[in-house]
């Protein structure tokens, strides 16, 4: 169908004018981030100008760059942002954009990557609290509140998720960060659906291989960023996962 003429208001039409511009999508820079030791590379800067684009408009943000690229310096300066005040909280879809109060950022990740997350943030982001969940000898129930209460961020790894989502679920996260998001390529794994199931105002995913297998894994990650914005399952394997895969 044409459409003549589309008209929007509040939120939806900061949204609208940047999409509707033809030669290129313009994006806030990203001059400072505050506690950010360390410089982002050009590319990186927009692809944290790309992250807070999407979140500040009640979307979750995909940042499917190569390995090697900075995906972790990139995920780090965008929740220095957020937490101090360089971006705008992520209003659901429709519900304006007042702001959000911080209440702390869940990493989950492949147990192997744990310990490099915890030096990225020692590294770039000292003035970040980051408590690592993981090991015989981590906080469970009201220990472990308490201790995602007194940190800026919570890293821990896919498995422990699932096994110690009762203690993870009664956290009122701001944001929800999936390394390796591949990982819930699956919809149907317990691990995709505990993801789904917990409900942060704020949710990014990195990955240098969105699809692995089939288009179908695009779909799985969509639906926890964006629950519903590509249909159901059954509905989007029909005109993408099948045909294509002829």
């Amino acid at each position: 169908l044409e459409l003549e003429e589309v008209k929007s208001h509040g939120w939806l039409r900061g949204l609208v004018n940047t999409l509707r511009r033809q030669d290129a999508l313009v994006l806030p820079e990203v001059d400072t981030v505050p506690g950010l030791v360390g410089t982002l590379r050009p590319y990186q800067a927009r692809g944290v100008a790309w992250i807070r684009f999407l979140v500040d408009h009640g979307f979750g943000a995909l940042l499917a760059d190569d390995m090697g690229l900075g995906k972790t310096i990139q995920t780090i300066a965008w929740i220095l942002t957020a937490r101090w005040g360089g971006a705008s909280p992520a209003p659901s879809r429709g519900q304006g954009t007042d702001r959000a109060p911080w209440g702390g950022a869940l990493i989950v990740a492949p147990l192997t990557l744990l310990s490099n997350w915890a030096h990225e943030f020692a590294k770039f982001a000292p003035s970040l609290k980051v408590y690592v969940h993981h090991g015989d000898q981590r906080h469970l129930a009201s220990g472990f509140r308490r201790a995602a209460m007194e940190a800026d961020v919570v890293v821990t790894s896919y498995n422990l998720l699932v096994k110690d989502y009762s203690s993870v679920s009664e956290v009122a996260w701001s944001a929800l960060v999936l390394d390796e998001a591949q990982t819930i390529k699956n919809p149907d794994t317990q691990v995709a659906k505990a993801v789904r199931a917990l409900t942060p105002p704020r949710r990014l995913a990195l990955t240098g291989t969105p699809i692995e297998n089939t288009v179908g894994d695009i779909w799985s990650i969509e639906e926890f960023l964006n629950p519903g914005f590509l249909g159901d399952r059954a509905s989007f394997a029909e005109p993408f996962v099948r045909q294509i895969a002829a």
